[in-house]
């Protein structure tokens, strides 16, 4: 695992020639520490968050934009792919909701954009990701009212996405499993009863993980289908796709047992190796995003800690060398 996520972390994007979804995937994959190069591949590095969060240009695209006062996330290509995307993948690399956003000369912080979010919160529509942003940085237990001072709180939030489908979802249908899943774990982290909505979205999530096992292919790939029948199609590219998404989710999902698992470790052996061998192949950064999560996920799960990076002098520009401090409005 370390050798493969050696060859893959110098590999940097850059803000001239890769978009804000592009950038996204990135640090999702890396950390919070992760870099590209502004305007080429030759260009100084700088931290990939902070560049989105100062909302720079990526392939002359920028990510937010303020309306009413209020702070909002553009969607579509090159952009957030569902909303409340970019929340959810800062949650998921523990940005400090403190963090600092800089859009059209004002002052946001993480902490509003929750509020955003929170605000646009709609029935029915995919809630997936504003789901994964709300239950790593809220109380499970919060509650609130949308611009329509309509109330939701996480069992309403989690019934709607029961109501809605797995396969035809994003990506398969990963991510709203991931979102039921990050909201089940930390309601039990914070040792809170596990009933009514919370109930259903465990069971669902168990029952998701030991169907999911059924579906993995002899080699160790999961499913060219997803979750809806085993399928072994499509080359290296599409298995590629499906395991390190599906792998990301279960890696995630299971307990310390479910890790030693000889299904799991033969999937993370699969993604590990197909890697390695085509280290030179162009893989789309979404997919690769993802894998690599799944990789430094399970090596810190199992091992204890992150993995080790090569020693090396990394030059970046002032600004990004430093954390980004919050700014008040």
């Amino acid at each position: 695992i370390e050798n493969c996520l050696r060859l893959y972390e110098p590999i940097l994007l850059n803000s001239g020639e890769h978009s804000c979804w592009s950038m996204m995937h990135s640090f999702l994959g890396w950390g919070l520490d992760s870099d590209i190069r502004v305007g080429s591949s030759k260009g100084r590095r700088t931290s990939v968050l902070n560049w989105l969060c100062e909302n720079q240009s990526c392939a002359g695209r920028r990510l937010f934009y303020v309306s009413k006062g209020r702070i909002k996330g553009r969607e579509g290509p090159g952009y957030q792919g569902h909303a409340g995307q970019f929340l959810a993948m800062a949650a998921q690399t523990n940005a400090p909701r403190e963090t600092a956003i800089r859009v059209q000369g004002q002052d946001f912080t993480i902490e509003e954009l929750i509020m955003e979010e929170q605000l646009t919160c709609r029935e029915p529509s995919e809630l997936t990701f504003k789901l994964i942003g709300f239950a790593h940085y809220l109380d499970t237990d919060a509650k609130w009212k949308n611009d329509r001072s309509e109330s939701w709180d996480f069992p309403r939030v989690i019934r709607a996405e029961l109501a809605q489908t797995i396969n035809g979802a994003a990506c398969g249908g990963t991510h709203r499993i991931m979102g039921l899943t990050y909201a089940v774990k930390m309601r039990d982290a914070a040792e809170k009863p596990m009933e009514g909505q919370w109930w259903r979205a465990k069971k669902f999530v168990d029952d998701y993980y030991a169907y999911s096992l059924t579906l993995q292919n002899r080699d160790g790939s999961f499913s060219s289908d997803w979750f809806k029948r085993r399928g072994n199609w499509g080359g290296n590219d599409r298995k590629f796709q499906t395991t390190g998404h599906v792998l990301e989710w279960m890696v995630y999902a299971a307990d310390e047992k479910q890790l030693h698992d000889e299904q799991i470790v033969r999937s993370v052996a699969y993604l590990t190796n197909l890697m390695v061998q085509h280290r030179y192949h162009d893989w789309e950064y979404g997919p690769k995003g993802h894998s690599v999560r799944a990789l430094r996920l399970y090596h810190e799960r199992v091992f204890g800690n992150d993995w080790k990076r090569p020693t090396q002098v990394v030059k970046r520009d002032k600004k990004s060398s430093s954390t980004n401090r919050s700014r008040k409005r």
